[in-house]
């Protein structure tokens, strides 16, 4: 048998199809149970649940309702639009409706993921073992903690993983017949990817460069403009949400992109050791070996067919240029330019999936044998469980503080003495990375988000207490955590002093000693005291007492004190436009 990658990968025999009948609802159960695991609601997530509970209320997607002036404090546009459509026509509030959807999303992206594995140009040696590598992937997937964590969360995360992983895939296969509806679908993927963040944007722009190159282009002279530039209509819908961004808001970019990167982007200080602390975590080195040596084992092979390196790219090679190149350019812009994420590798969650797929290429280049290329693929699962499951096991057996620090060094050492020596200098050095990061509120572990946003529901009253209180009189709370307050106080007007949904505070110079990302900005006072805020907050008080009546409402840890003098809808105008002009800033619109 030869080990020359097939030309065309033959259709699924009757014991490829039983076999794969038998995977998928194992790795249904297995998928289902890390979810459950891991599951989460991060406070942020509470954040969009407001815009769309502001909708609900007719107000749109506002964090406070007019006068105050409109902000994108979300960056998850078609996330919000979602939980907004599901609320309004199933009844299913977004904090119960967002893990289940994500979920869903997540599963799709394991689906085309296996389709992938079965598309690989597989050699004839390794091809009747496609579908154990397909479940090899599906495995080495499911149990990544990483992947786990955002399965839920709240976020739009799964969403854009599924979309941006479909669209780089289909890139991957744009070839042979139906190329125009091909194109459509990238298209289509693409305006959803960039509609869903703001990372998808660039993936937009690429999209439309790949189209009009291929389609206008390479197309034959007797096809019409017209139907040449037909895939391009999905992409008209992101200029359309630009332009409606920058009517209602004021801004082409959320608010919070000017309160987290545009002025205090922690840049490759910081990204180097995001990316190195990922590299590690996931032994992603094992990955850079398996595809080095299936380079060397091409280049090898290169001068017995040197026409296929000689010949001009097709549309097949441009796409899949594009899609590699958009990868390169969000992981470097967040490495170089940003300097990582406050969340646990959240930007670099939809890598995992692509990592197992591409090993899963390279060892079909470089093994002639299944048995070996088998266990390639196991030791790489099984390195790469060590540093996440042991600091996981660690951090769940402590009641976390705030900026945890988890040793993986010191768990290893007494959870199994007998180390080598070697994997615990490996370990203390990502101990150093992470405890740099976190100490600069940098890769945030999921444990640390699981119990903030448990806390923030003890403290604070729930949805249904919040709803009680009335909005009459602009009542005005100042607060820094903002997510789970702004769900469960709908009618309580509240200033971001963080910035990420104020106008005036996210442009304004970060004064923290300790820089702590997205964290960084500091509200003046003068502009807090100017909205006369009047909500106080006491956390010591109980919600289930108050809900049996035994606590005042005068009393309750939330209450809405008098003022002084009337606030109106005029002042709240006069203060943001005041303190914009005051900082350079372009003023306000109105409402």
């Amino acid at each position: 048998m030869s080990d020359v990658p097939s030309q065309r990968a033959p259709n699924m025999s009757p014991a490829e199809i039983i076999a794969l009948g038998l995977l998928v609802p194992l790795m249904a159960i297995l998928l289902y149970a890390g979810w459950h695991t891991f599951w989460f609601l991060t406070d942020d997530a509470y954040i969009a649940f407001r815009y769309v509970s502001n909708s609900q209320m007719g107000h749109g997607y506002v964090w406070n309702p007019a006068p105050f002036r409109p902000v994108e404090g979300y960056t998850s546009f078609l996330w919000v639009a979602l939980l907004d459509w599901v609320w309004s026509n199933l009844g299913i509030s977004p904090p119960d409706a967002a893990n289940g959807i994500s979920l869903g999303f997540a599963a799709l992206t394991l689906v085309i993921g296996a389709c992938a594995v079965l598309q690989i140009t597989w050699t004839d040696r390794l091809r009747p073992y496609r579908v154990v590598f397909v479940g090899l992937v599906m495995f080495a997937t499911i149990s990544n903690r990483t992947f786990l964590a955002w399965t839920s969360s709240g976020l739009e995360t799964a969403m854009f993983n599924f979309l941006f992983t479909a669209w780089l895939l289909l890139c991957l296969s744009i070839h042979g017949a139906n190329q125009t509806r091909r194109m459509t679908c990238l298209s289509a993927l693409a305006s959803l990817a960039a509609l869903t963040r703001p990372d998808g944007l660039p993936i937009a722009l690429a999209t439309a460069l790949l189209i009009g190159a291929t389609s206008l282009y390479r197309a034959p002279a007797s096809i019409s403009i017209l139907k040449r530039l037909t895939p391009l209509m999905p992409l008209l819908a992101v200029p359309a949400h630009l332009l409606w961004r920058k009517n209602f808001y004021g801004e082409w970019l959320p608010n919070s992109y000017y309160a987290k990167v545009a002025s205090q982007a922690f840049g490759w200080e910081f990204g180097w050791r995001y990316l190195l602390s990922f590299v590690m975590e996931y032994a992603l080195w094992l990955w850079l070996i398996a595809a080095l040596a299936a380079a060397v084992h091409t280049l090898r092979r290169a001068p017995q067919t040197p026409r296929r390196f000689a010949r001009k790219p097709d549309a097949h090679g441009i796409a899949a240029g594009v899609g590699i190149g958009c990868v390169l350019f969000q992981v470097s812009y967040y490495v170089i330019r940003v300097g990582g994420d406050h969340f646990e590798f959240r930007i670099f969650s939809y890598l995992i999936l692509l990592a197992f797929i591409s090993y899963t290429g390279f060892l079909n280049r470089v093994f002639r044998k299944p048995g070996p290329a088998i266990l390639a693929f196991l030791f790489f699962i099984a390195v790469s469980w060590v540093i996440p499951w042991t600091h996981w096991a660690a951090a769940r057996s402590i009641n976390l503080p705030t900026r945890v620090r988890i040793s993986v060094a010191d768990a290893l050492g007494k959870s199994a003495g007998w180390t080598p020596s070697p994997l615990k200098s490996y370990a203390k050095l990502f101990d150093e990375l992470q405890g740099t990061l976190i100490d600069h509120g940098i890769c945030i572990r999921h444990e640390e988000h699981v119990q903030f946003s448990e806390a923030q529901r003890r403290w604070w009253p729930t949805r249904e207490e919040g709803m009680r209180i009335g909005g009459e009189g602009y009542p005005i709370l100042v607060e820094d955590c903002v997510g789970y307050p702004g769900w469960a106080l709908p009618r309580i007007n509240i200033i971001d002093s963080l910035g990420l949904n104020d106008y005036v505070v996210a442009r304004s110079a970060p004064e923290k000693k300790v820089r702590f990302m997205a964290h960084d900005r500091v509200a003046p006072q003068r502009y807090l005291k100017c909205f006369s805020p009047n909500v106080e907050f006491n956390k010591a008080a109980g919600t289930a007492e108050f809900l049996r009546g035994k606590i005042d409402p005068r009393d309750w840890k939330v209450r809405v004190a008098p003022r002084d003098k009337e606030l109106t809808a005029a002042k709240i105008c006069e203060c943001e436009r005041d303190f914009a002009l005051m900082r350079g800033l372009t003023p306000p619109l109105a409402r």
